[in-house]
């Protein structure tokens, strides 16, 4: 796992973040959140670093992390997101 994987998984993982919860993608359907963060481990290394200060940043304002990944949702259609599993990247989901 890279280190920014490494990092966002104990970084959910300390809040506790539930993979489960439903976010809605650009086609209007539904996934889980977890299948936008397995995009999020996949994204060019720039990507990740605003990523990375974007979680901070929500993180230090006491903000909604699950409103952050359902925005991030809307680049793609759902079967984008599911097309990959969660133990691609070494994450299990909550259950």
């Amino acid at each position: 796992m890279t280190p920014f994987g490494q990092w966002l998984t104990t970084h959910l993982s300390e809040k506790e973040f539930d993979l489960s919860q439903m976010v809605t993608a650009k086609d209007g359907q539904q996934t889980q959140a977890g299948n936008v963060i397995q995009s999020m481990m996949a994204a060019k290394p720039a990507e990740q670093i605003a990523i990375k200060n974007a979680f901070i940043v929500i993180d230090y304002s006491d903000g909604n992390l699950l409103k952050f990944v359902d925005h991030l949702a809307k680049a793609a259609p759902a079967a984008w997101y599911e097309a990959v599993t969660m133990e691609d990247f070494g994450l299990a989901q909550r259950g």
